[in-house]
């Protein structure tokens, strides 16, 4: 059976979901099973130069998202919640996760399939801009009486429609299916990304009241009839953390919330271009000069570990090694490098329990300007979760 429902916290056609705001779906469906990663997440989009003059964009504004991740650029944050267990999951900077993943497993090729075309993606930056411009409907000018053309446009173009598979643990199981009757209804909620994350370009820049719209949000989902005897549901998850680096020395120790946690995936960018409406802030840069990046935790015997790297080819397959770890099995080094991206990280080649431990990585560079410039790591740690 297919399932279509609005936000619960929905708001006016005009108005649409802009920046900062949640958008909270409730999925339900009595004595039926949720059908496995069937979830999707339709939007329509407006971009705006002038989002208070209502002044869109034309064909030769100069603003667009991030062409590899298309509409997932949108969202910040995503929280799953389950009716009978609370929150199982919250991703914290959604967009540059789906790059990493996107830049080291998809080739050029994957992106002009339908799937990914249904997303927003393609393969060049400017299918970031093209794709959020208006499409004129397939109609001739009509001749008018006098024999000249009549712009038949006017007032009839549609908004970039949008189609995205979410990355969150619930799309991304195995084994058994989830179960309404036994673990309620599914609560999930997204905060779509300032304006600045999700777009960029020259005239975002030059406009500070440029803006954006979400309307005609909508989430679908497929569902099966329930047996009663679905298996134990397994799930992929991911933790994100966030720090700066300001020293040729720096020192990131936390206590993730991961009980199954098995790689860590690391990627960088400036830090003033974080906030920078020119720039893509999902940029997945490379740490200058960097010399060495070394990890310490204690395994599932409680041996303690320190794991370092100095070559930066060995720093770079380790990275994907840790992408792989998380559930994606078509990474390639020849990916990541053709999408123009450095992805650093670590598989821990069994399951680890970080929440009774810190876990610890030291970042050391030969660049002196990393105090003038520093640089945001992003640490997104790789894990499983279990659902009765």
């Amino acid at each position: 059976m297919y399932h279509e429902i609005t936000p619960e916290n929905n708001v006016s056609s005009t108005n649409g979901f802009q920046e900062h705001n949640s958008i909270d779906f409730v999925l339900s469906a009595d004595n039926r099973v949720l059908k496995q990663n069937s979830i999707r997440l339709d939007f329509d989009v407006e971009v705006y130069t002038d989002l208070s003059a209502n002044t869109r964009i034309t064909q030769t504004s100069k603003i667009g998202y991030e062409n590899k991740i298309g509409g997932h650029s949108f969202f910040s944050n995503w929280r799953t919640e389950v009716q009978a267990s609370g929150l199982i999951e919250t991703i914290s900077d959604y967009g540059r996760w789906v790059n990493m993943l996107t830049s080291a497993s998809l080739p050029e090729e994957a992106m002009y399939s339908s799937k990914y075309q249904a997303e927003g993606r393609g393969v060049l930056v400017d299918d970031g801009r093209y794709a959020l411009q208006q499409v004129n409907p397939n109609v001739l000018p009509r001749l008018s009486g006098g024999g000249g053309i009549t712009a038949d446009y006017t007032g009839k173009a549609t908004n970039s429609h949008l189609s995205i598979s979410p990355l969150i643990c619930v799309n991304r199981s195995m084994g058994g299916a989830y179960s309404f009757n036994k673990n309620g209804a599914l609560r999930i909620s997204v905060d779509c990304a300032k304006i600045g994350t999700a777009l960029f370009g020259g005239d975002l820049q030059a406009n500070a009241s440029a803006g954006y719209k979400l309307k005609n949000v909508k989430m679908r989902f497929i569902s099966n009839p329930d047996a009663g005897n679905e298996p134990k549901m397994m799930m992929n998850t991911i933790v994100g953390i966030k720090s700066t680096i300001n020293s040729q020395f720096a020192n990131i120790s936390s206590r993730v919330p991961l009980k199954a946690c098995n790689a860590v995936s690391i990627s960088y960018l400036e830090q003033s271009k974080e906030t920078s409406r020119l720039e893509n802030s999902y940029a997945l840069e490379a740490f200058p000069s960097q010399t060495s990046i070394q990890f310490l935790f204690s395994d599932a015997t409680n041996k303690f570990i320190t794991y370092r790297l100095q070559d930066r080819e060995d720093i770079l397959r380790k990275g994907l090694d840790a992408l792989s770890d998380s559930g994606m099995n078509t990474i390639d080094p020849a990916h990541i490098k053709s999408n123009n991206g450095t992805i650093a990280g670590l598989g821990f080649q069994q399951f680890l329990d970080l929440t009774s431990q810190k876990f610890s990585v030291q970042f050391q560079t030969s660049s002196a300007l990393i105090g003038s410039r520093p640089r945001n790591v992003f640490l997104f740690f790789a894990g499983m979760l279990e659902l009765q």
